[in-house]
């Protein structure tokens, strides 16, 4: 990642969970330009330094709870991912974050409801996930 998404798009569900005035039912991309291409070769430094990036935002979010990174791929493009947990006045939030590299681009893809309603929307989140595709 960087300081600021090069380009930022997402479905948000208007009749969904509404807090801090943002909807939260959301999947979301944002997406960018990195300085190099990522190989397969630099998947293991670019996993290091994802758990340096996920460190700091840990620091500053007191309730951020993450799992550990997994390899994952989606459509044949190689990435990492983790589930987060933190709280927007004291509503309990979840985010699941794919974090995808090809060539000079990486994407984040964040799926993302709150706790209770996790179950009821992994489904159709998972599937907007699935259907992610970049040329």
């Amino acid at each position: 990642g960087g300081s600021g998404a090069e380009s930022t798009t997402g479905v948000f569900d208007v009749t969904g969970n509404r807090i801090a005035g943002q909807y939260r039912d959301a999947f979301v991309v944002n997406v960018y330009e990195l300085s190099q291409a990522i190989t397969p070769e630099l998947l293991p430094a670019v996993r290091r330094e994802l758990r340096v990036v996920i460190r700091q935002l840990k620091a500053s979010t007191p309730s951020l709870t993450t799992t550990r990174l997994k390899r994952t791929a989606v459509n044949g493009i190689p990435g990492f991912r983790l589930l987060a947990r933190f709280r927007v006045n004291k509503v309990p939030l979840r985010t699941r974050i794919t974090f995808l590299f090809k060539a000079d681009t990486e994407y984040q893809l964040l799926e993302q409801t709150t706790h209770q309603d996790w179950s009821a929307l992994q489904g159709r989140l998972t599937a907007m996930r699935n259907s992610f595709t970049a040329y």
